[in-house]
């Protein structure tokens, strides 16, 4: 795995991170302004549709820039001097705690402030 994205192109790491969550932010962005209601304000069950796409596209995120990272800080280390050893042992652990704590958040934010997002019925308690 550490070998599979150090040998990835940078404009595909670049585009897993930034290109498709800014495509996705346009598309959004682009039917919400197609589906404006008549007071001129697109509809709030329709702007609330596209936040369960919203996890999903942070954990690709998070998924390809802690590869990125953990490819760099363990699988770079054949590639320095016999004489130097890194300590990989610190680096896992600062490595883990953002990780676990991004993912935490999301977890948390996603079913506390979007109620049926993981479970795909995120409208039920605001129809009826």
């Amino acid at each position: 795995m550490i070998r599979k994205i150090q040998k990835t192109k940078h404009w595909v790491l670049f585009t897993l991170m930034f290109g498709l969550p800014i495509f996705f932010q346009f598309v959004i962005g682009l039917i919400l302004m197609l589906t404006l209601s008549a007071e001129g304000y697109p509809s709030i069950l329709g702007f609330l549709s596209f936040f369960s796409l919203f996890p999903l596209i942070m954990i690709l995120y998070i998924g390809v820039f802690f590869s990125w990272v953990w490819s760099i800080g363990i699988g770079l280390q054949k590639y320095i001097k016999e004489g130097i050893k890194l300590k990989t042992r610190l680096f896992k652990v600062f490595f883990f705690i953002p990780l676990i704590y991004i993912l935490f958040l999301l977890l948390t934010f996603s079913t506390s402030f979007f109620p049926g997002v993981l479970d795909g019925n995120q409208f039920e308690s605001h129809i009826g």
